[in-house]
């Protein structure tokens, strides 16, 4: 108490005489932001901080951190080398420097950042990991750290015993992640471990659909194969190239080669059947990984992670894919090796792998596993945007647009501006604005003049903020079959936006469609939600500076998605009923992935839609409420109720390969994924069980 009245006379003495507010009241505002990870208000508050008391290096670091999580890569290093001219010993602003450098791709630079702070401090661990990342270990050696030498020295006899460790038990992961656009060292630093044992193998055939007539390649590796296939069966190949494979000693096959279909000379002891297209060759222990995989799950197909090698360079890139999604663009699972299991394919089908992959899908489970296994000439292709969609015009579903407000009339308008301006069918479109106890004469004149003109319907509702009530209260007032929930700072750039809503929901399965939504500037705000980066679940795709394009095309076409935002988020009226609506415990966080996750549940799809995008300036609607510490208090837990729910499946995502590192940034780094962790993608992942029955009642915050 005698801490408060000293705080607010020193308010009040400062206004008194025109002096700066204290400095520590200033900075416990900013880090409240920073730890509720609001980045552009924790920027704000901290430059309000630099405003009073310049030159602090603690601030500019600081503000460099929140300005790199809201985008700002480019202020973030600003900020950073601020901090560097008012403290220019401190090895771990050097460290933040390369980490902002390399997210720009100017490795050069960030590999001088680092070795500045291996100067300052020559046993400063997170240096000498990014210099040894980055292949440039002897670039800080020639610094003069005779420490570093040492590190360095015992750094590779480690590598030595892990070498040895890992061939004695073959899931022993690698610790150490290399940065996503150095897959070249990460084949270097890792082999492909022995397949581990089986109970009993099964018997393969081996198909080699002939790439240009040429099939030498992909039988050359089918050769090399430490478990052999029983029969090799060979379609689309030049006559020369055929003869040479049924000479049995050019290639010293211990198995017979004969061209497809052949159903005579199938064996009926065969289980599993192995394609390989586009003049793909396989992995040593190919068959031996595909062997256990067939034991450990009851899929009807499989098929692993490969990559692309440029005949011209000798470069590689990786193609590690998500678990199999029957909603997603053909584009994200461009194959050239999958297994089959007997029966799946016969003489005559069609040996595109797409169309094999969609009739194993109608027999049973599809399985991804997540090992690289197959090398295919050349370079991935990369869309640049979505699959075209057919859209069905006329489609039934009147369209309720639900839409919080407060005091947002600034941004409002243009939100549903936008949405009327831009839908196929105006009339067909309802608006519901709940207004949240709005102050401001400018939102209050516009919100009775939607009422007067019959434009939207405004539900007025007072209490404390509750995300997940007022929508659920909006729901109660209308009738239309399709619901649309958007915030009221997301303003729409998609033409016909509503017709291509009501095509997609109309697909089988599919429970919750969600927008890509950009920042003001154009920067990826919104790309689903993905689970499992440090920990938790957070926007894909947010904050990404620059990634290879092969992942990247992950943002430009439709796919599942652990859940969506509640920016945006459109589902039918059936499905809202079936879920009993939003969970009112969750009132400000968690409350759209709550609702994800028990759609998830009972089966149905939670779908990522890129053809829908709109413009989200972030948090608009509870900036004004943005530091207030009751807000701690329902995060935490909010928080904390999630994880008593949902437990594992909360931070897994089956859509999210094994091999991009779990810490940092999504997508920044690789890493071996542990058997057990190929396991769990195997089988599906951690899919979100039912949570516990029982009404829930809004929480005492």
């Amino acid at each position: 108490m005698i801490s408060k009245l000293r705080t607010w006379l020193a308010d009040q003495w400062g206004s008194l005489v025109g002096g700066p507010p204290p400095r520590r009241r200033l900075v416990v505002e900013a880090d409240r932001l920073r730890d509720r990870r609001v980045w552009p208000e924790a920027a704000d508050a901290y430059r309000r901080v630099l405003a009073y008391y310049p030159g602090l290096a603690p601030i500019l670091v600081q503000l460099g951190h929140a300005l790199k999580e809201s985008g700002d890569v480019a202020g973030a290093e600003a900020a950073y080398r601020q901090a560097l001219v008012a403290k220019p010993r401190s090895a771990d602003t050097y460290v933040q420097l390369g980490h902002v450098l390399k997210l720009q791709d100017r490795r050069d630079e960030a590999i001088a950042a680092y070795a500045s702070a291996v100067q300052v401090n020559s046993r400063f661990t997170p240096a000498l990991r990014e210099l040894v990342a980055l292949g440039a270990g002897a670039t800080a050696w020639t610094s003069g750290q005779a420490d570093l030498h040492d590190l360095m020295r015992m750094t590779s006899d480690m590598r030595a015993m892990l070498a040895r460790v890992e061939r004695l038990l073959p899931d022993i992961v690698s610790l150490a992640s290399v940065a996503i656009g150095q897959y070249g060292l990460f084949r270097k630093l890792y082999r492909l471990p022995l397949a581990p044992a089986v109970s009993s193998s099964r018997q393969w055939a081996v198909l080699i659909v002939a790439c240009d007539g040429e099939i030498e390649a992909p039988l050359a590796s089918v050769v090399r194969q430490t478990g052999q296939p029983a029969i090799v069966f060979v379609a689309g190949a030049s006559p020369a190239a055929l003869a040479r494979a049924a000479q049995a000693d050019h290639y010293g096959l211990i198995c017979p080669v004969h061209p497809w279909p052949d159903a005579a000379l199938t064996p009926a002891t065969i289980d599993w059947l192995l394609v390989i297209s586009g003049g793909a060759k396989l992995a040593s222990s190919a068959l031996e990984w595909l062997d256990w995989a067939a034991e450990n799950s009851t899929a009807a197909a499989i098929y692993p992670d490969e990559d692309w090698v440029s005949a011209e360079t000798g470069d590689s890139v990786p193609n590690f894919k998500a678990g199999f999604d029957r909603y997603a663009d053909r584009a994200l699972y461009d194959h050239a090796v999958v297994a089959l299991r007997a029966g799946v394919i016969v003489p005559g089908s069609s040996l595109e792998v797409s169309d094999l992959l969609a009739g194993a899908a109608e027999r049973g489970y599809v399985a991804h596993l997540a090992c690289v296994l197959a090398s295919r000439p050349g370079t991935p292709p990369v869309p640049t945007a979505p699959s075209p969609i057919r859209i069905a015009p006329g489609g039934p579903g009147r369209i309720t647009v639900i839409v919080p407000t407060c005091d947002g009339v600034a941004t409002l308008r243009p939100c549903i501006n936008s949405l009327r301006r831009l839908a196929v069918r105006p009339d067909e479109i309802e608006f519901v604005v709940v207004d949240h106890q709005s102050r401001s004469a400018d939102t209050c004149a516009y919100l009775a003049e939607l009422e007067q003109a019959g434009a939207a319907t405004v539900l007025r509702v007072d209490g404390a903020f509750n995300w997940s009530r007022f929508n659920n209260a909006a729901v109660a007032t209308s009738r239309s079959e399709l619901l649309l929930f958007i915030n009221d700072d997301v303003e729409f750039a998609t033409a016909g936006w509503d017709d291509i809503l009501r095509t997609v929901l109309q697909e089988p399965g599919i429970g919750v469609v969600g927008a890509r939504l950009n920042y003001p500037d154009g920067g990826l705000q919104h790309a689903g939600i993905i689970f499992g980066p440090n920990r938790r679940c957070d926007h894909e795709g947010v904050g990404v500076a620059r990634v290879p394009a092969q992942i990247a095309q992950r943002w430009a076409v439709r796919r599942q998605v652990g859940a969506v935002t509640g920016a945006f988020l459109a589902c039918q009226r059936q499905v809202y009923a079936d879920m009993n609506g939003f969970d009112t415990t969750l009132p400000i966080w968690f409350g759209d992935v709550d609702f994800c996750m028990r759609v998830r549940a009972v089966g149905a799809a939670v779908l990522y839609e890129p053809r829908l995008v709109g413009v989200h300036h972030e948090s608009r609607t509870l900036a004004r409420n943005a530091s207030d510490p009751a807000r701690s208090r329902i995060w935490d837990q909010s928080l904390a109720d999630m994880q008593r729910r949902w437990g594992a499946a909360l931070v897994t995502d089956p859509w999210f390969n094994p091999h991009f590192a779990r810490q940092g940034r999504p997508f920044e780094a690789i890493i071996a994924p542990s058997l057990e962790q190929i396991r769990l993608h195997l089988v599906g992942g951690i899919r979100p069980a039912a949570p516990p029955e029982g009404r829930r009642t809004d929480p005492r915050y």
